[in-house]
């Protein structure tokens, strides 16, 4: 079983965009630049992509990412 990414504690069942990791309960820093993220699960494991800007995802990222993920 793969370890939790930060904002991945309930993520195995659903995905997930955190405009600021700082409010989100249960947020396990993984990188300290880390502002916000979007967590995608896949199989067994979870696509986690951090950056150091705030609300820096959105639903047409989430697309994409699952369009990448269909293809692995």
């Amino acid at each position: 079983t793969p370890k939790p990414s930060s904002a991945a504690s309930d993520v195995y069942k659903r995905q997930i965009i955190v405009p600021n990791v700082n409010e989100f309960a249960g947020h396990i820093e993984c990188d300290p630049n880390s502002n916000s993220e979007i967590a995608i699960p896949f199989s067994n494991y979870v696509f986690d992509i951090d950056s150091k800007e705030f609300d820096d995802f959105d639903e047409i990222d989430e697309k994409y990412l699952k369009k990448i993920i269909d293809m692995i």
